[in-house]
């Protein structure tokens, strides 16, 4: 009698994005990678077959090798990681406020409006009609590239993903931590 091996596919694409969705230490990714524990600790499927080939083994080996390997250097770096992520929050808890007063676009339009703006006002005097409406043209000039106002702050972004990359640190050092290290992909 042989049995397979359940397929956890769905299981592990599912709490991948509730990993992704609410981070990876909330408790919705940590039921649903529960889950996935769940499906591969009913395998029951290497029992049933009698023995492992050598390949088999041999990747088993070399699986556990490199597991171990990172879960030792993220269990070095846990501390460094948790700082990173506490200062990052504290970052991201302060808004600074953003300079107003921005410089004027230097084009030659505004050189222009505002070479003719002091032509008129000369002319006809700084309360005339003709010099305010100069003075509108070169304020509209000036205001009209505000092509960065309505742009995500690229420091915001940053921190977002900072924070994103250290829980996907610990999402995989939790899941480093979960496997056994005794030789065997199977054990647990």
């Amino acid at each position: 009698m042989q049995m397979s091996r359940p397929d956890a596919s769905e299981a592990i694409a599912h709490a991948l994005e509730m990993s992704k969705k609410y981070g990876g230490s909330s408790k919705e990714a940590a039921a649903a990678w529960d889950i996935v524990e769940e499906l591969d600790a009913s395998d029951n499927s290497a029992s049933y077959k009698g023995g492992e080939s050598d390949a088999r083994v041999s990747y088993d080996k070399n699986f556990n090798a490199k597991l171990k390997e990172l879960a030792d250097i993220l269990q070095e770096n846990e501390e460094k990681v948790k700082k990173i992520k506490a200062i990052v929050s504290d970052i991201q808890a302060i808004k600074l406020s953003k300079p107003t007063g921005a410089v004027a676009p230097n084009t030659e339009a505004l050189k222009s409006a505002m070479k003719e703006a002091k032509e008129i006002t000369e002319k006809h005097g700084i309360d005339s009609v003709q010099a305010r409406q100069a003075w509108e043209t070169v304020e509209e000039i000036a205001s009209a590239d505000n092509s960065t106002v309505g742009a995500p702050d690229l420091d915001d972004e940053c921190l977002i993903e900072a924070l994103d990359a250290c829980e996907a640190l610990e999402e995989i050092n939790r899941l480093a931590a979960l496997q056994r290290f005794d030789g065997s992909r199977y054990s647990g």
